[in-house]
């Protein structure tokens, strides 16, 4: 996710939007990753 965030912030011109949408829609793993990390933080901040 961090490689595709690089490219849409310094190299907008060049994202193929057939990319973009099926990176969209496939592959959001990294935010339900994100989510659960908070969720569990929040639950027991005294685990990190």
């Amino acid at each position: 996710m961090a490689g595709l965030r690089n490219r849409l912030v310094h190299l907008y011109w060049e994202v193929d939007e057939s990319i973009l949408y099926t990176i969209l829609q496939n592959d959001l793993d990294d935010f339900d990753q994100f989510k659960a990390y908070v969720y569990h933080l929040l639950q027991d901040p005294e685990v990190s």
